[in-house]
């Protein structure tokens, strides 16, 4: 392990890539990326202990078939950057609890996952039922705690809408970890709490200049931050919602996106094409200006 993250550094890897040389990410993204994680498994496990407690009520329709888009491994990205979490300044005690709750969780998950497959609910299948709520009413309780120790590390690192989207899901991971399921109607459908983060992915602040080109012509612009599915861009230029568009970078490289929200100065793009995990952009190395 590096002895350091607090700027861009590069590590060898052997023959395979561009020279054998990567781009370490910088702490400001593996921070958000920490902090985007844990938000998005807050959910997820909030979600699935109301939908298994749920199942069990008497009038329930059908088995846990709702539960099996739900039941995949998630979490590998987060348990990366935790191997960072000093170097990023998140508590080391947190960091085990959080390393912890997903190992717990994909085991939760594989044991959930068989009793996920069948439309209706026998006998045996009910009493399984059973004994794995009140291990996924346990787990949203340990994820509550490790929600709250993220918080606690992070003191004005983060921006509001982590701290309100954080007290958002400690109160949904507390419900279901009592055994709450009215977030579950009685068709079977969740109605999850909402938050005001809609990103999956954090995004990184660039602030790099850049040209916006569309049907209309070339304005100059400014790329303000970045994920890798989205760009937040700065323009005086009139867009629409759906409007197909290209940002070129210093470097003379071309960004494909379609505008998917916002209005004058502000909008959020979604890029045709993902980023690389190591993109330059998204490990803050600013392009060369080749103009």
């Amino acid at each position: 392990m590096l002895e350091t993250a607090t700027h861009v550094d590069t590590v060898s890897t052997g023959p395979e890539g561009n020279g054998g040389v990567y781009t370490l990410p910088t702490v400001g993204y593996l921070r958000e990326s920490v902090a985007s994680d844990v938000l998005s498994l807050s959910l997820h496990v909030g979600a699935l202990a109301m939908l298994l407690a749920a199942s069990l009520r008497p009038d329930a329709k059908g088995g846990l078939r709702a539960c099996r888009h739900l039941l995949h491994d998630d979490h590998k990205a987060l348990k990366l950057a935790l191997r960072y979490a000093p170097e990023i300044g998140f508590e080391r005690e947190a960091a085990q609890k959080l390393a912890g709750v997903c190992d717990a969780l994909c085991e939760a998950q594989r044991r959930l996952a068989p009793l996920s497959k069948g439309p209706e609910m026998g006998r045996v299948q009910r009493d399984q039922s059973v004994a794995e709520a009140t291990a996924w009413r346990r787990l949203a309780s340990e994820m509550s705690a490790a929600l709250a120790m993220v918080a606690r590390s992070f003191p004005g690192r983060l921006n509001s809408v982590f701290t309100d989207d954080a007290g958002t899901l400690s109160d949904f991971l507390k419900r279901a970890a009592q055994g709450d399921a009215s977030a579950v109607d009685a068709a079977g459908v969740i109605h999850l709490p909402v938050l005001k983060q809609r990103r999956q992915k954090p995004r990184i602040a660039v602030n790099l200049p850049c040209t916006l080109t569309t049907e209309a012509g070339s304005t100059p612009a400014k790329l303000e931050n970045v994920s890798r599915h989205g760009l937040g861009l700065v323009s005086a230029a009139p867009l629409a919602v759906h409007q197909s568009v290209t940002v070129t970078m210093p470097d003379n490289r071309r960004l494909a996106a379609v505008v998917a929200r916002g209005k004058p100065p502000r909008y959020g793009l979604k890029l045709s094409e993902p980023l690389a995990e190591r993109d330059p952009l998204l490990l803050g190395a600013s392009p060369p200006d080749r103009r």
